[in-house]
């Protein structure tokens, strides 16, 4: 046990100084010495007691630690699952969407070009029509050229 300040020797000397019997007086400085001393804690029970909590403490702090791990770790896990779903629908919606867009080009480009063999047609048919124009009209100023010459030579004597 630890020091306690009350010095049970001088208190029974001092309760036989007052009159009362040595007997008596160390009965009395036993039972004070007792009740003062009983339940009272000492450094090593105190320092006993700190290290039991701290160790309990340490425990609680190492299980809820363990237990956020955990929960963390189920989140994570989750968050990665939900990740991989979200990447596996844009990826699927990606390669429909792009799907669409090359038939949709494709099909533009058909047209395209459907409609510029048939504009090459027409313009086709416009030339030979226009060469064919060109040629009477050619062959037509050359016949009224000669026409005009002969005509001339029959007027000269």
């Amino acid at each position: 046990m630890g020091a306690v300040g009350f010095n049970t020797l001088e208190a029974a000397e001092d309760l036989q100084a007052a009159g009362v019997g040595e007997t008596q007086a160390k009965a009395i400085v036993a039972t004070v010495h007792r009740a003062m001393t009983e339940g009272m804690a000492t450094k090593e029970h105190v320092s006993a007691e700190v290290a039991g909590a701290e160790g309990r403490l340490s425990a609680e702090l190492a299980a809820t630690r363990g237990h956020f791990d955990a929960r963390l770790a189920a989140t994570r896990g989750h968050f990665d699952a939900e990740l991989a779903a979200t990447r596996g629908h844009f990826d699927t919606e990606l390669a429909v969407t792009r799907g669409h867009f090359d038939t949709t080009l494709a099909e533009t480009n058909g047209r395209f070009r459907t409609e510029l063999a048939g504009v090459e047609g027409r313009l086709d048919s416009r030339i030979a029509a226009l060469r064919a124009d060109m040629l009477k009209t050619a062959i037509g100023i050359v016949v009224t050229n000669v026409t005009v010459t002969v005509a001339l030579l029959k007027l000269i004597p």
